[in-house]
């Protein structure tokens, strides 16, 4: 992969929530270090692992079981 499919990636999963604009995004990208945009890469890894093994709708059936139990 490249470094601006991770950007893209990483945009997508982690900076929803947490900047305002794909443009500060951006700048959050340009400007961190190589370690930063590593753990940011790692991370965004990690949380695609997590969707396309379901873990977030199985936690999403156990709490809806355990509320109507």
């Amino acid at each position: 992969h490249t470094r601006l499919q991770y950007v893209t990636g990483v945009r997508r999963v982690l900076f929803r929530s947490v900047v305002s604009s794909l443009e500060e995004a951006d700048r959050c990208v340009q400007e961190c270090t190589e370690e930063q945009y590593a753990q940011m890469v790692a991370n965004a890894q990690y949380t695609a692992y997590l969707i396309s093994n379901g873990y977030f709708i199985k936690k999403l059936f156990i709490a809806a079981i355990m509320a109507l139990g």
